[in-house]
């Protein structure tokens, strides 16, 4: 379970958690993942952009969960492949998968070589986009 929320609260909620930002924040979420919570802050950005990733109480998670504005209910699947980890999302609602793979280096991504699309930068796969629909 991953929930939106309005990327206006990052900066005030990061400062609360002692986390700081360097760059200007257009993803802000928490997520579920097992009996983990996590908060995550991103930039803008298609192949290459920041990202802050806090790990949150339970407690921390429920508060907030509350000023949420859009949620992405997702199956997340975790391979490793060529030495890289791969996080396969499925969204039930939809009968979609995406795959994500994290690279250390633009030229990593790009000379990383797969049978699968590539769907980065296209907004109608974006996490935030599925979450709406």
């Amino acid at each position: 379970m991953q929930h939106y929320i309005p990327v206006s609260l990052a900066k005030g909620i990061a400062e609360k958690f002692g986390i700081k930002i360097k760059f200007e924040p257009n993803n802000f979420r928490i997520r579920k993942y097992g009996n983990l919570f996590f908060i995550t802050i991103k930039s803008k950005g298609k192949l290459e952009r920041h990202e802050i990733e806090k790990e949150i109480s339970k407690e921390e998670y429920k508060i907030l969960e509350k000023p949420k504005e859009k949620t992405a209910e997702k199956i997340r699947l975790i391979k490793n492949y060529k030495n890289k980890e791969i996080s396969f999302d499925y969204y039930p609602r939809l009968s979609l998968i995406t795959a994500e793979i994290e690279f250390n280096s633009y030229r990593e991504a790009k000379n990383f070589k797969t049978n699968m699309k590539d769907v980065t930068g296209i907004k109608k796969y974006s996490n935030y986009t599925l979450a709406g629909i």
